[in-house]
């Protein structure tokens, strides 16, 4: 079974990816893991030249990836790669700028970021590339492992 946890940043990804992960005894694979040198280019944002990632280099190897394991990922969803599970997560407008801002976010990437999540886009990039998508609104860890966990073993049966 392929697993995504996906939102945009500061949704908590990566602690939740962790922990199911670790529940269901599944392989972790964070995106950021996988990114090589050579899957970067260059581009501009914002009037300022950054790396950008070369998506069609990282499908090459997110292509690859085998069953039994819980993706962490805000690239993933771009990519032909099929879920049987994908959960969008999704947290309260106010705490995800507080995040953003903590982590040192410009003002302009926190806007795109907190647009991404209200419009819906990772949700819109995902389309029918997951046999089950699921919208998580954030509560607390515990409580969002156990419905993404009845859910699993929900459809599971």
């Amino acid at each position: 079974m392929k697993i995504l946890i996906t939102g945009v940043p500061g949704t908590g990804k990566t602690t939740l990816a962790k922990e199911l992960a670790m529940r269901l005894n599944y392989k972790y694979i964070n995106e950021k893991e996988m990114l090589t040198q050579d899957m970067y280019v260059d581009a501009r944002v914002y009037g300022q030249f950054v790396k950008d990632v070369d998506i069609e280099k990282f499908e090459l190897e997110v292509l690859k990836i085998e069953d039994n394991v819980v993706l962490d990922g805000l690239l993933f969803p771009e990519t032909k790669l099929k879920y049987d599970f994908a959960f969008v997560l999704h947290l309260e407008e106010k705490k995800l700028r507080q995040r953003l801002k903590k982590r040192g976010y410009a003002d302009a990437k926190i806007e795109d970021n907190v647009f991404a999540q209200n419009h819906g886009y990772l949700t819109e990039v995902l389309g029918n590339k997951s046999k089950n998508t699921y919208f998580i609104e954030r509560k607390s860890i515990k409580e969002d492992l156990q419905a993404i966990l009845d859910l699993i073993s929900h459809q599971s049966l």
